[in-house]
């Protein structure tokens, strides 16, 4: 119904005039306050996301690239899959990052058994996902869906909230991360089915929902792969908003794809969130209290806002966790912060259980959180501005939190954290096969500037046992490390993926694998050897041109 509803816009759309976005201008009034330099350093890290943001690439049809620098390692064996954004330039309208259509791609280590051979290459294919919002869209070249975060049209003007109101709600376009299971490849994103996409030419065949298992679903783009069990396992919200709750469902599908658990849970009040964990016994689910504004809806309806204008976190609640039973017939329980603060997560690293039932998470934190305006986007203005919003919500940092389940009555329990450090850290990977146990090592991306943290400007290496960080590049750690000073560079990184050898030495002997997106017009693939991070990458292979931001990735190893 929503595809033919976007359809019956264009005879609208046709005679209308939308709001030109052309010509985005990020140079705004020095503000009072704002040195000169601070200045310049904000309309700098405008300039480097916008680029990356609004970068259109083209695809890629099984090309054969090799190192620039460096020598690709060949016992790396495998194909490596990320998916990310497109231009959030959809047509003559900016749309929100999280909502722009997705660019995936996969690049094939075959690796190198011939020891006369001194070269190793990789194979790089990259297809835009076409999903039906895609198809649509390109097909009639302008936007149809207005989605939750997003317009098709000016929300002030009387014609534009017309169009906005005719508009879906739901703009489905598989666009953050990727999994690979049971024979299927499949890209996701939120509030959004699960979408499969074909291993050799990348076309994208269509919904997959695991035989009807998840079938009217609107899925999380996370999902989680126990390795003892070797079980995926997937995660679904569904909100009433008129009961001022969350409705939380989790499925674990088997080897074959077939569901073998299935566990709902109401929240309420209602709650949030975007990454989740597991242990033996739980999921465990970073849970910032949402309350709707239902005074809002008739602006919603009318096309005179979004849908994450109408509900907002609650900043008066403590930071909460979830952790729900993967035994269905256990008690669920909900872990506050002792102290009553505040903190809202999205992201979390490595969760255990300790011998004495302590439930051990490592979240990267934010003070305080609003939906709408992630990485600088300006809806009605239809511009990016990164800094002032990511100074606003104070930053994404490590902590260690313990749930104390012994102490747990009621169906509630307390809750105590530790920072880490105080470098602004998102998007962590760790050991594949370690989900649900202690580790040592974690990978993520750090934004490090003199104001804000957005965008990501290089990549970290934590040890969660000494709580040290090893950053890259050299100016991103000489910064931390001596204080020193660094504009923030010219380049946005992605989420680095580590992947173990096929024999590890330690937990963290394998490679770590992220892309680096120059402003100035170029993509490259970096490969460092995780136990000596420091030293930088062993090999750097140029992509070629600037694509959008590549968000989460995987990687399947083989034989």
């Amino acid at each position: 119904m929503n595809y033919i509803i976007a359809t019956l816009l264009l005879l609208l759309c046709s005679t209308t005039t939308l709001e030109n976005a052309h010509g985005l201008s990020l140079q705004v009034p020095t503000a009072a306050g704002t040195s000169g330099r601070e200045q310049a350093l904000r309309d700098k890290a405008g300039q480097v996301w916008k680029a990356v943001a609004m970068a259109a690439p083209k695809e890629r049809n099984d090309e054969i690239l090799k190192a620039t620098t460096g020598k690709i390692p060949s016992d790396l064996k495998g194909t490596y899959y990320v998916n990310g954004l497109a231009s959030c330039q959809v047509f003559d309208r900016l749309v929100h990052p999280f909502e722009a259509h997705g660019f995936f791609k996969a690049i094939t280590f075959p690796g190198n058994d011939n020891e006369e051979q001194d070269e190793t290459t990789i194979r790089l294919k990259a297809k835009y996902v076409e999903t039906p919002v895609y198809q649509l869209e390109t097909r009639f070249k302008r936007p149809l869906f207005r989605g939750a975060m997003s317009s098709i049209a000016d929300t002030s003007s009387f014609m534009g909230a017309i169009l906005n109101a005719l508009s879906p709600t739901q703009r489905e376009t598989a666009n953050l991360a990727v999994r690979p299971w049971a024979n299927k490849l499949l890209v996701t994103a939120d509030n959004c089915p699960f979408f499969r996409v074909d291993e050799d030419s990348l076309e994208t065949l269509g919904v997959e929902s695991f035989n009807g298992a998840l079938a009217g679903q609107k899925m999380l783009a996370h999902t989680r792969v126990d390795p003892k069990r070797q079980r995926l396992i997937t995660s679904s919200l569904e909100y009433d908003v008129f009961n001022q709750a969350t409705i939380i469902r989790f499925s674990e599908f088997d080897q074959e794809g077939n569901l073998v658990s299935k566990t709902e849970h109401t929240q309420s009040p209602a709650c949030v969130y975007h990454d989740w964990m597991i242990t033996d016994n739980y999921y465990i689910v970073p849970s910032a209290a949402a309350v709707f504004d239902l005074s809002k809806l008739p602006d919603l309806l009318s096309g005179r806002c979004t849908a994450t204008d109408i509900f907002a976190i609650d900043e008066n609640a403590p930071a909460s966790v979830l952790l729900i039973p993967r035994d269905p017939s256990k008690e669920v329980i909900e872990a506050s912060m002792g102290d009553g603060r505040h903190g809202v997560v999205f992201h979390m690293g490595p969760c255990h259980e300790e011998e004495d039932g302590t439930v051990v998470l490592y979240p990267m934190v934010f003070q305080r959180y609003q939906f709408g305006g992630e990485m600088g986007f300006l809806l009605k203005e239809q511009k990016f501005d990164p800094i002032p919003w990511s100074v606003s919500n104070g930053g994404p940092l490590l902590e260690e939190w313990k749930v104390g389940m012994g102490s747990a009555t009621n169906g509630k329990a307390s809750m105590t954290s530790k920072l880490i450090h105080d470098v602004p850290s998102d998007m962590p990977t760790f050991h594949p096969n370690r989900e649900g146990l202690s580790c040592r090592y974690m990978y993520s991306l750090c934004g490090i500037r003199e104001e804000g943290w957005f965008p990501f400007n290089s990549i970290a290496k934590h040890d969660l046992e000494t709580g040290s960080i090893q950053v890259w590049p050299p100016a991103a750690s000489a910064a931390v490390q001596n204080g020193e000073s660094w504009d923030g560079g010219t380049s946005v990184w992605s989420e680095p993926l580590f992947v173990p050898k096929s024999s590890p030495a330690s937990e963290d002997d394998g490679y770590l694998l992220s892309t680096c997106h120059d402003s100035d017009g170029q993509t490259s693939l970096h490969i460092f050897d995780s136990r000596r991070f420091d030293l930088g990458p062993v090999a750097e292979i140029s992509l070629g041109e600037l694509w959008g931001w590549n968000i989460h990735s995987s990687f399947a190893p083989s034989d």
